[in-house]
């Protein structure tokens, strides 16, 4: 079964007790964390993964991010843990197509082995709703060190008997900077969300080709000093 996934936060400790739903942390240690059940494994050479995705509602981005719809729902933002700003997702609502470029690198893990001992409360019985809500229902069982870049680039087609024309020509350019859009849409905006460096152009693109050379030179960036994503 793969591991669940969640945005890092720096609050986040190993054995604390996770509210999967929210996103959000519980008791500080539900199950024994110590350095004789804790292991760091090596990635080399660090895996890469890149995509891509085209999408017309916000909400279809975020599974994709690992972000809470629960949480996005609640707070009416599309919040990202560990980053100070949230998605615009009433402009990239408003557009009429957005695509969305993520680049994940992986370098280290760090998880509990095994079974971790249960570290229980006297009196708190197993699944009342004191329990769930003071424990959680996962507990944090490890870290993944690397980097993750994610850029959501929203498009307004003037024309909108063009849209499928403007569709086909944004996916291209997806995937080759050349492809000039100008005649076809207007960029409406573009957010981004970086964990694991500092990338401090990337406030100042304007268009998919700086965000593509942002995206190839992300590797290398976060080799030099990989931190806690995930």
């Amino acid at each position: 079964m793969p591991p669940l996934l969640a945005p890092y936060d720096e609050a986040m400790r190993l054995g604390m007790g996770f509210n999967s739903y929210t996103q959000t942390m519980c008791i500080d240690s539900a199950v024994e964390a110590t350095d004789e059940n804790v292991a760091t494994l090596e990635i080399v050479p660090p895996k890469i993964t890149y995509s891509s995705k085209l999408f017309e509602r916000v909400i279809e981005a975020v599974d994709t991010m690992d972000i809470s719809r629960a949480a996005t729902i609640k707070t009416g933002r599309m919040e990202v843990h560990g980053h100070k700003d949230a998605l615009n997702d009433a402009k990239i609502d408003d557009a009429d197509i957005s695509l969305m470029i993520s680049v994940r690198v992986m370098s280290q893990i760090t998880n509990v082995k095994g079974s971790a001992r249960f570290l229980p409360i006297d009196g708190m019985e197993v699944g009342s709703p004191r329990f769930n809500e003071t424990f959680g229902d996962p507990y944090i069982s490890g870290f993944i060190r690397g980097g993750l870049f994610t850029s959501i680039i929203s498009f307004i087609c003037p024309n909108p008997e063009h849209k499928d024309k403007m569709m086909e020509a944004v996916k291209e350019a997806s995937t080759d900077s050349t492809v000039n859009l100008d005649n076809i849409c207007k960029v409406a905006a573009i957010t981004s969300i970086i964990q694991g460096v500092k990338i401090e152009d990337v406030t100042c693109v304007t268009d998919i080709a700086s965000i593509l050379k942002i995206a190839d030179k992300f590797r290398a960036r976060v080799a030099q000093n990989p931190q806690r994503t995930w």
